[in-house]
């Protein structure tokens, strides 16, 4: 026999109810923040990146932090292995913090644990309830920025706050995408001195720009795959290792992908080709487009990386771009001299790209 509590209904009023709503859910992250063996504030910082790239200056007011605070949490975080901090592709002297592809799977992981307890939270409203809770706490949080001077959308092209529940935006307008419209710049080399992940965070920014798509790097080299160790083929989707696991997971979260590598030897870098041969199901039916570079830009790369595309039954998008990097761009260490200036004419064919890409992910209503 179920048993009926007796207790009258709770009524806050407008200012205990925000109180005591920001206590349940302080709980929440504390509970998340103690399973991972973290603080609270780290909880907070992983939320921030879960969608931008900030500056550190950005994560400071995001966070609410002075200078010395931010970069004790960064400092922090970074050790661990989940967030590093890169230079801007556009200023060297700039610093952004993203995370590392351990930090998105930790997110990932955490967002769903953290979803199903707010879901739990607000199980008796119903969907109109839903929407208007959301749509008065966006309000509140826009208020609150607004009279604080933060920029909402610091390090991102995305039109809504960062948070670490909930997936990413799906739609814009009213048109909808797979997988939320997540896209992956993968970068596709590992070897030292490399100047991949560069020009692939400066693709990646392009592409960002104006685009209701997130673009979001992966490097094969936090990644770590090691040369193909699995017994099965992978059409048959039966791993023996956590680190496919968490490769297939991390590669699933996708609709679509960006791959930028270097030319070699007429061919492309055979880590690329390793982290391809691990999965199979996740990769078929996700378009996919292609930004190589080399001294001839790459066509012969593009043409055996395509046949190997062909054979994961990904749809190619039919526009791929090639960058010429000649020996006047580099200096004697080989690495780019002037990196915006390099790229600077492709800027309309990355937003092409994209577009070509928000064709093939949009889904009809």
């Amino acid at each position: 026999m179920a048993v009926v509590s007796s207790a009258p209904p709770v009524e806050l009023d407008l200012v205990d109810g925000l109180v005591q709503t920001s206590n349940v859910i302080q709980a929440v992250l504390k509970d998340l923040a103690e399973e991972y063996d973290a603080s609270v504030l780290q909880v907070r910082l992983l939320g921030v990146l879960r969608d931008r790239m900030p500056t550190m200056a950005e994560l400071g007011r995001l966070l609410g932090l002075d200078k010395s605070s931010t970069t004790g949490v960064v400092d922090r975080t970074e050790a661990r292995g989940v967030v590093r901090r890169v230079p801007d592709a556009g200023d060297g002297r700039v610093v952004r913090v993203e995370l590392t592809a351990e930090g998105r799977r930790l997110v990932e992981a955490s967002a769903v644990a953290v979803t199903a307890q707010i879901d739990a939270l607000v199980s008796d409203l119903d969907s109109d309830q839903r929407e208007t809770l959301a749509a008065m706490l966006s309000a509140l949080v826009r208020r609150h920025a607004h009279d604080q001077s933060i920029d909402l959308m610091s390090g991102t092209s995305q039109s809504t706050v960062a948070g670490l529940a909930g997936d990413p935006p799906m739609q814009k307008g009213q048109r909808t995408f797979a997988k939320g419209g997540r896209v992956a710049v993968i970068i596709g080399s590992t070897r030292p001195g490399r100047i991949c992940p560069g020009i692939a965070r400066w693709v990646r920014d392009v592409l960002a720009s104006e685009s209701p798509l997130t673009y979001e790097l992966v490097d094969l080299a936090d990644v770590g795959l090691p040369m193909l160790d699995e017994p099965l083929m992978a059409a048959l989707h039966t791993y023996a290792h956590p680190h496919t696991e968490s490769w297939s997971r991390l590669v699933d979260g996708y609709g679509g992908f960006v791959f930028v590598f270097p030319q070699y030897n007429w061919g492309y870098p055979a880590v690329l080709k390793n982290a391809l041969d691990f999965l199979y199901d996740e990769w078929a039916d996700k378009p996919a487009t292609m930004v190589s570079y080399g001294t001839r830009g790459g066509d012969r790369g593009v043409a055996q990386l395509g046949g190997v595309l062909q054979g994961l039954n990904m749809h190619q998008l039919d526009d791929h771009l090639k960058v010429k990097i000649i020996h006047d761009d580099v200096d004697d260490d080989w690495q780019l001299k002037n990196l915006p200036a390099l790229m600077a004419p492709y800027c309309d064919r990355v937003r092409t790209l994209d577009a070509k890409m928000v064709l093939a992910l949009s889904l009809r209503a």
